[in-house]
C-alpha cells in the first residue's frame, strides 16, 4: 500500500527550510502547475488540427492525418534531446526555448496552405512543442518529496484537464472569428507561461532546490555522460516494458484529437458536438481527479494503472456503436473514469524508476509515449478509418488497449524491485524516504 501523504499544513520540508502550503506539496510545485493550467488552456491547435486541415488547406482526410502525424515526429526527437539538456543545462532554459520556439512556428502555419509547406513547419513545431515536457516532468521531481510525487503528478494533471475542459469553447468562439485567430492566441499564451515560469522559478531563485534536485552536471565530458546516461535508460527492462505499454495506450487514446473529429463528422455531427465531449472530459477529469485521488492512494500503482487502462478499453467499445452525441457522451464518461488512474500514476512510475540525476533523461524516453503517440495515432488511426471503417477501428484500438492492462499486471514485480532500489538512492540524497514510502508497484 502506499504510505499517507503528510496533511495540508504539515513542515515537512520539500527543500530545506520550506513548508508545504497545500495538500502537502511546496510553493514551487503551485507555481508550476498555474503554468500548466494557463499552458493548458491555451492548447487550442493541436486538438482541432485535423479539422483545420480538412476545411481550411482543404487536404484530404489522408492528408491531414499523415500532416497531423508530423508534429508527432518531432516531437520524438525533441523528447529524447529534450530530457538530455535538462540534465546537462538545466530544466528552465530548455522550457523557454521550448515556449519560444513553440509561439514562434505556431504563428507560420496558417501560412502554410500546401502539404509540402506543412510537412516540415508541423514537424519543427512537434520539436519545438515537446521539448520542454521532459523538464517540466523532472522538475516536478526535483521539488516534490517521493512520498508526495504521485499526489503532485495527480494535481498536475488535474490542471491539464481543467485547462482542456476550458480550452475547447475558448476555441470554438475563436475559430467563428478566424481559425488564424486560434494559433495567434495559442502563440500568446506561450509568451506568456515562458515569461512567468522564467521569473518565479529561476534555478537557484526564491524557491531553490530541493534535497532531491540534482544540478546539472559541470564535468569536462558532458556528451559522453549524456549518451551513458541515455543507454541505461534505454536498456532499464523494467522502464522500458511501461514505455512500451503506455505508448500503445496512449495510440489509441489520442484517437480522441485525431480521428475522433473525422468519425463524428461523417455522420453529420457538428464540429460544436466534438468540442462539447472534449469540454465533458475535462469537467469530469477535475470534478473526480481530486476524489479519486485519494482511492487510488490506497491502491497498488501498477493495480490502479491495469484497472484504469480496462476501464478505458470499454469505452471505446461504447464507440463501436457510437452514432449520436448521447452515446458518444456515454463513451467518453466510460474512459474518462478510466483515464483518473492512467497518466498520472504512469507519472509517477517514471520518476520513481528513475536515477536521481538521470531524471531528464528518463522523463525524455517516456515522453516517447506522447511524441511518438501523436506521430503513429493520426496515421494509424486515419488508415483504418478510410479502409476498413470506423467500427473494425473502435474495436482493433479496444483489444490493444485491454491487452495493455494485462501487460501491466504481468510485469508489476519487476517494476517494483527497481523502484525499491532506487528508493534506497533517493533515501541517501535527501535524508528521507525509505523504500516502502513509494509504495508497492
Amino acid at each position: 500500500m502506499t504510505a499517507r501523504v503528510p496533511r495540508r499544513g504539515a513542515q515537512r520540508s520539500a527543500r530545506g527550510g520550506e513548508g508545504r502550503d497545500l495538500l502537502g506539496l511546496p510553493q514551487a510545485f503551485w507555481v508550476i502547475w498555474l503554468g500548466v493550467l494557463v499552458l493548458w488552456t491555451g492548447r487550442f491547435v493541436v486538438p482541432f488540427l485535423s479539422t483545420y486541415l480538412v476545411s481550411g488547406p482543404g487536404l484530404s482526410v489522408q492528408q491531414a492525418t499523415m500532416a497531423v502525424s508530423m508534429y508527432g515526429a518531432g516531437g520524438v526527437v525533441a523528447t529524447l534531446v529534450g530530457g538530455m539538456l535538462s540534465d546537462r543545462i538545466g530544466r528552465l532554459p530548455v522550457l523557454m526555448a521550448s515556449f519560444v520556439g513553440s509561439a514562434a512556428l505556431l504563428l507560420a502555419i496558417p501560412s502554410a496552405t500546401t502539404l509540402s509547406a506543412l510537412v516540415p513547419v508541423l514537424l519543427a513545431y512537434g520539436f519545438a512543442g515537446q521539448l520542454g515536457g521532459p523538464a517540466l516532468s523532472a522538475m516536478v521531481a526535483d521539488r516534490v518529496a517521493p512520498d508526495a510525487r504521485q499526489r503532485a503528478f495527480v494535481m498536475q494533471v488535474w490542471a491539464m484537464n481543467l485547462g482542456f475542459a476550458l480550452g475547447p469553447v475558448i476555441a470554438v468562439r475563436l475559430e467563428r472569428i478566424s481559425f488564424t485567430l486560434i494559433f495567434v492566441v495559442e502563440a500568446a499564451v506561450c509568451v506568456v507561461v515562458a515569461v512567468f515560469l522564467g521569473a518565479t522559478l529561476r534555478e537557484r531563485g526564491r524557491f531553490g532546490n530541493a534535497p532531491w534536485a540534482v544540478p546539472a552536471t559541470t564535468e569536462a565530458t558532458p556528451r559522453l555522460r549524456a549518451l551513458a546516461g541515455f543507454a541505461g535508460a534505454v536498456t532499464d527492462r523494467a522502464f522500458v516494458t511501461l514505455v512500451a505499454l503506455m505508448l500503445v495506450f496512449t495510440v489509441a487514446y489520442l484517437q480522441s484529437t485525431s480521428t475522433l473529429p473525422l468519425v463524428m463528422t461523417s455522420q453529420g455531427l457538428s464540429l460544436d458536438s466534438y468540442a462539447a465531449l472534449l469540454t465533458l472530459n475535462g469537467v469530469l477529469l477535475c470534478a473526480l481527479q481530486v476524489p479519486a485521488m485519494r482511492v487510488i492512494e490506497r491502491v497498488p500503482p501498477s493495480v490502479a494503472l491495469a484497472v484504469g487502462v480496462g476501464v478505458t478499453a470499454l469505452g471505446f467499445v461504447v464507440q463501436v456503436f457510437a452514432d449520436s452525441p448521447r452515446t458518444y457522451a456515454i463513451a467518453v464518461i466510460t474512459w474518462t473514469i478510466g483515464e483518473l488512474a492512467t497518466f498520472p500514476v504512469a507519472s509517477a512510475m517514471v520518476a520513481a524508476l528513475a536515477p536521481a540525476r538521470l531524471r531528464g533523461t528518463y522523463q525524455g524516453v517516456y515522453g516517447i509515449v506522447w511524441s511518438g503517440a501523436h506521430a503513429l495515432a493520426p496515421m494509424l488511426g486515419g488508415f483504418v478509418l478510410a479502409h476498413a471503417g470506423a467500427r473494425v477501428m473502435w474495436s482493433g484500438f479496444a483489444t490493444a488497449v485491454a491487452a495493455v492492462a494485462v501487460g501491466l499486471l504481468l510485469t508489476a514485480r519487476s517494476r517494483q524491485a527497481v523502484v525499491e532500489r532506487r528508493a534506497v538512492d533517493e533515501a541517501a540524497l535527501g535524508g528521507k524516504a525509505p523504500p516502502a514510502a513509494i509504495g508497492a508497484l
